[in-house]
């Protein structure tokens, strides 16, 4: 039986992140760098483990009260086996133990998997904006999620 779990997003795992990020078209699409910077900045993240190879990863950071989900992929041989909402999950648990009253993120108009995932847990359409994505051009749907006590 396969050891899952999910971890604090360390400098150990920044290449295997930036791997899946590019195996994950419909994630931001982030430099190496960009992941290397990450870990001195205030956002947060977190990997989803199978056995000891990441599958996923979650990006998030948190101002005032609101959390932004910045970045967030699974594998696609890994989707539909529970890492995503658990990362979600976690991301959501940790941003609230630190006072996010809130979490929202943007999503291409056209990912209608990735909506269907954050409705069903818990998030609600919240606006749009438009031309927010580059190559292709198209509109960023903007999501919430209220957080409970």
């Amino acid at each position: 039986m396969a050891h899952n779990k999910i971890e604090r997003l360390g400098s150990e795992y920044v290449r295997d992140v930036w791997r899946i990020n590019q195996l994950a078209p419909e994630a931001a699409p982030w430099s190496l760098g960009a992941y290397e910077n990450l870990l001195a900045t205030a956002a947060k993240g977190w990997v989803a483990l199978a056995d000891s190879s990441v599958v996923g990863f979650a990006v998030t950071r948190l101002a005032a009260d609101e959390m932004e989900i910045l970045n967030f992929a699974v594998l696609p041989e890994h989707r539909r086996q529970g890492f995503g909402k658990r990362l979600l999950e976690t991301a959501v648990r940790e941003n609230r133990r630190e006072g996010a009253a809130r979490a929202y993120l943007e999503v291409r108009a056209s990912n209608s998997a990735a909506i269907a995932f954050y409705k069903a847990n818990g998030f609600k359409l919240f606006g749009r904006r438009p031309s927010y994505y580059a190559d292709p051009v198209e509109d960023a749907v903007v999501m919430e999620r209220k957080l409970e006590s």
